[in-house]
């Protein structure tokens, strides 16, 4: 579940996960930062890695389908964990 920067409870579904994101505000993700951007006119969807100082990773928004682009980062998001908990990310 997403929690928010600026909550103490959890999200319980994707309705207020949407709703933060489309006014710019901040998400968290099993650790991770969400965040929107507009970009050349475009919605697009960051997030962050905790021990990362930058945003790395992002993808635009897909049209009129935001619940779609959210559950495809925590998809992305849990691959990461999955393939660090593995070592496969964390090697050299």
């Amino acid at each position: 579940m997403m929690t928010y920067t600026n909550c103490d409870t959890e999200s319980k579904d994707n309705s207020r996960d949407i709703n933060a994101l489309g006014q710019n505000k901040s998400a968290q993700y099993r650790g991770w930062s969400i965040h929107t951007s507009l970009i050349r006119g475009k919605l697009w969807v960051h997030w962050q890695h905790p021990k990362d100082p930058s945003l790395r990773y992002g993808c635009p928004l897909a049209e009129g389908d935001m619940e779609g682009t959210i559950n495809h980062v925590r998809f992305l998001i849990d691959t990461a964990i999955l393939l660090e908990a593995r070592g496969n990310l964390t090697q050299n």
